[in-house]
């Protein structure tokens, strides 16, 4: 889902075969939603033919039009097929736009190293799409803290985690530059500062912005950025 086009995907067939795979308008390639794709075994779409229970997701069914007509079986989103081959085109194509991501990844990566963060992915599997982070080294840390402070200025990180570690992840992908991740990571190292001043002393605080002269109340006016 989240790939851009210029990063590889290898795949052990001798393990795992896949007979298709699923991606849509979004994500990596930038584009609006409203269009889903698949890269499918033609043999097994052939045999599948009559199986689907939708008629409008059947994909056998559009296979098998497009190859006979050229067209979609039905009014097709025209808008959203224009805009999304604006967005494989813009920034110079998908090889411009993974360099970004991998600028994204390499500034994301040494800040939060210098914060006191472990990824949880070494460096020979890391892809510049997504990163884990790891807050082991951290006393004190808790997450939920740190997350209300970035929203509340309109800094949005993934609440979730996606294993039974104590971890989080920040996303390099979309509209974002690398002054985007000086941004967040000058906001979660405030944000560490304020969460121990406030171990210390018994309080709350939850306003966290990138901006060093803030307040903390009276700035963080710019539209949210989600990581």
């Amino acid at each position: 889902m989240s790939k851009n086009a210029e990063v590889r995907c290898t795949i052990d067939y001798g393990t795992a075969r896949p007979l298709a795979v699923l991606a849509s308008s979004n994500k990596g390639l930038e584009g609006p939603p409203g269009i889903g794709f698949a890269l499918c075994d033609r043999t097994a779409l052939a045999s599948a033919t009559g199986n689907s229970p939708s008629l409008c997701l059947d994909l056998a069914a559009q296979s098998a039009a497009f190859d006979a007509t050229g067209q979609w079986r039905f009014t097709p989103p025209v808008q959203v097929v224009a805009a999304t081959v604006e967005a494989l085109r813009d920034e110079g194509g998908a090889a411009a736009r993974l360099a970004r991501y991998r600028a994204n990844m390499e500034t994301l990566q040494a800040g939060m190293s210098a914060l006191g963060f472990a990824p949880l992915l070494g460096p020979e599997i890391q892809s510049p799409i997504i990163a884990s982070f790891t807050a082991d080294r951290i006393p004190g840390f808790e997450f939920q803290h740190l997350y209300d402070g970035l929203a509340a200025n309109g800094l949005l990180i993934y609440p979730g985690k996606a294993s039974g570690r104590q971890t989080f992840r920040i996303g390099c992908i979309g509209q974002l530059h690398p002054k985007d991740i000086t941004d967040l990571l000058r906001a979660i190292s405030r944000g560490l500062t304020a969460s121990s001043a406030d171990s210390r002393s018994g309080a709350t605080r939850h306003r966290i912005c990138p901006n060093s002269s803030c307040a903390s109340t009276s700035c963080c006016s710019a539209a949210s950025r989600t990581f």
